[in-house]
């Protein structure tokens, strides 16, 4: 006797009822703006002013390893858009930190970028926590 499968159930949701349109957008601008991010961390490396050599080779690691950290939640932000994007804005902000400690200046300094930043890491961080959770709730 040979075992027939259930016939697949009709469900009361269509595909567009829990489309992505309009969330998908600020996780893919958080994300664009995660790789411009990272190279312009990279461009940093330009301002390190010539001091002596094992600070300098320090500061260069530092800041190449911020880039690539950058770099790869932008990739991981296309599985997981809540997680990498809220990991990169809490960095974002520490830098931001830092750098306020070490040179109060600097706080002022590209005040308008570091405004853009936040607000489209903020917005991609709340859409990417419904993408998530549609993606979890119809097991995709």
């Amino acid at each position: 006797m040979e075992q027939q499968t259930p016939p697949a159930e009709d469900s009361i949701f269509e595909e567009a009822d829990y489309s992505m349109e309009g969330y998908d957008k600020h996780v893919r601008n958080a994300r664009i703006m995660l790789y411009i991010l990272a190279g312009l961390v990279l461009l940093t490396i330009a301002m390190v002013t010539p001091i002596d050599q094992p600070a300098k080779w320090f500061t260069v690691g530092f800041i190449v390893i911020f880039a690539a950290i950058f770099a790869v939640l932008g990739y991981w932000s296309k599985k997981k858009p809540f997680t990498a994007i809220l990991i990169a804005l809490i960095l974002f902000v520490l830098l931001q930190t830092l750098s306020a400690i070490v040179e109060p200046a600097s706080l002022l300094q590209g005040w308008y970028l570091k405004i853009i930043v936040t607000v489209l890491l903020i917005l991609g961080v709340r859409n990417g926590k419904e993408i998530q959770d549609r993606k979890k709730a119809f097991g995709k």
